[in-house]
């Protein structure tokens, strides 16, 4: 199946002129393995589809590998530095005391390796007088003027944000997104025909089809999938998105850019994720249905039995070890630049690092967000995980051996869309493939990929790796029952049912192909989503 390159027509050339980033080549810093790997069949004349290249294709009965992937391009990282609040202390006076550990360490280091002379206030015969450090007197005028003024640059700040969210500058960073996107078709999957429940709030559990598929081992397993008519897709490190879309055009997920900069980004990311597993490698993990690893859930949801959307439970040492983790610099940023938020230009020398999510799945953001606010007017203790994403709950996968059975997340937003961020170590050629089977797509994925899919309509299930290589995440989702305890007033059914009227319930119940057919329609095609952005301000 060719994956055609997307056209996207009537753009005015000014609205998409947008400062490209340099890039120059490098090796790619995956871990290497020795041996040839299992899963690359003898090659062939490549056959570049885009800048996506299909690896693996069925010709015959017998896999052959028909393309490869572009190498790393990336240069200083200047593009996701978190200085938030560096611009709003710019003017607060310094501590009196005058003590810095990191400058006291730079000092200490530079002393032993080229001794000054004595300053005048070490020396012991000098009046205590003038050894003693110079005390500032504390001037509660001058430190309220100073937060006042950190306060107003911080509503500039916002409303220059805003701006810039809503112009023509902003403008031009999503249509350049939408007009460089290499768009692969995959008319296997309808999404408006995709399983789900009758009320159209979540999905259905199905995994026969993937399990039948898939059994054996994972060499076997592989094979079966190329057998069964499974393209591999590989994706060049170059900063363009790549969307999946149905055999209607509608972009049901999207397989984000390589900005500039991201390796770096993602090797401090895999850093706090290490720091997270040593400490978390002391407790037992709690269960999971999705496969053999250590994964923990943050946030709130509903449903399973429960009365009211509540924070999913941790003990003390977990929720330390997850909140040190979601607010580690790199962890920020990653997630800023999955969400597409606008940040202050002064920290994002590349605005088309930003808008991901927001520019391809708007409809999405629009609802999540309204029904946070909601939940969180309505019980303070209901936090979303972090104030970057719009997503009721992440799961951290810190395991090392992160694969995934095939299932489907069929408690989430029916007609959703999920987060999957790959970190870790390891080969992507060699294993850790991200398998969508009703699209009969497998994606090579190596770390620091991020997809955007509806992994509640999706059957999917990750290839292992090997014993000697790393593979962890993150992942984000919106659980559907949240949904449905707002859409019946706040309660759940039972209390409904208990308190509310007949006639009210049957019509409740009669919309479900409604609501389901309003889920659908936030999937836009690639045409509707330039018309939007063309037309926003």
């Amino acid at each position: 199946m060719t994956s055609p390159r997307s056209s996207v027509q009537h753009l005015s050339e000014e609205m998409l002129q947008v400062p490209q980033a340099g890039r120059s080549p490098r090796e790619d810093r995956g871990h290497l393995h020795q041996g040839e790997s299992w899963l690359s069949p003898p090659p062939s004349e490549a056959l570049p589809v885009g800048s996506i290249d299909i690896r693996y294709r069925k010709v015959g009965g017998i896999a052959t590998q028909v393309g490869e992937s572009e190498e790393d391009a990336t240069v200083e990282d200047k593009d996701f530095v978190v200085g938030e609040m560096l611009s709003e202390m710019e003017d607060i006076p310094s501590d009196p005391s005058g003590s810095d550990n990191d400058d006291s360490d730079r000092e200490t280091a530079a002393a032993a390796s080229d001794p000054l002379p004595p300053r005048p206030q070490d020396d012991p015969g000098r009046p205590a007088s003038l050894t003693a450090p110079r005390q500032l007197p504390m001037d509660k005028e001058a430190l309220k003027r100073a937060a006042k003024q950190a306060k107003s640059r911080k509503k500039k700040r916002k409303r220059r944000e805003k701006r810039d969210e809503t112009g023509d500058d902003f403008k031009r960073v999503r249509l350049a997104h939408l007009a460089t996107a290499e768009t692969i078709l995959t008319p296997e999957l309808d999404v408006a025909a995709a399983e789900h429940s009758s009320s159209g709030y979540i999905g259905l559990r199905h995994r026969a089809l993937a399990l039948r598929l898939t059994a054996g081992p994972a060499r076997t397993r592989f094979r079966k999938l190329l057998g069964h008519g499974y393209e591999v897709l590989t994706f060049s490190k170059e900063n363009i998105d790549h969307p999946l879309v149905d055999k209607d055009s509608r972009v049901y997920a999207v397989v984000l850019a390589w900005p500039t900069g991201w390796s770096k980004r993602i090797s401090g990311v895999n850093e706090a994720m290490r720091r997270l597993q040593a400490r978390l490698s002391r407790f037992k993990p709690p269960p999971n249905r999705r496969g053999a690893f250590a994964a923990y859930a943050t946030g709130f949801s509903f449903g399973g039995g429960q009365t009211a959307p509540t924070p999913i439970a941790r003990t003390d040492a977990e929720k330390a070890a997850l909140s040190e983790f979601l607010n580690d610099d790199n962890v920020v940023s990653y997630f800023k630049f999955i969400e597409g938020e606008c940040c202050d230009s002064k920290h994002d020398a590349d605005p088309r690092l930003k808008g991901a999510m927001k520019t391809w799945f708007p409809d999405h953001v629009q609802a999540y967000r309204a029904q946070i606010r909601i939940l969180e007017a309505w019980d303070s203790s209901l936090q979303r995980p972090s104030a970057h994403l719009y997503f009721s709950a992440l799961t951290i996968n810190c395991d090392p051996s992160t694969i995934c059975w095939p299932h489907r997340d069929s408690a989430n937003d029916a007609a959703g869309i999920c987060l999957d961020g790959i970190l870790g170590d390891f080969d992507p050629t060699k294993g850790g493939h991200l398998v969508f089977h009703e699209p009969k797509r497998i994606l090579e994925l190596g770390p620091g990929r991020v997809v955007l899919f509806p992994s509640a309509l999706i059957t999917h299930e990750t290839i292992p790796i090997p014993a000697d290589a790393w593979r962890s995440g993150v992942t984000g989702y919106f659980a559907g029952g949240l949904s449905r305890f707002i859409a019946q007033g706040m309660q759940t059914r039972r209390e409904w049912e208990e308190k509310g009227n007949p006639e009210e319930l049957s019509e409740h119940d009669e919309r479900g192909p409604e609501r389901w057919a309003a889920g659908v329609a936030r999937f836009q095609t690639l045409a509707d989503l330039c018309q939007l952005w063309l037309t926003q301000g």
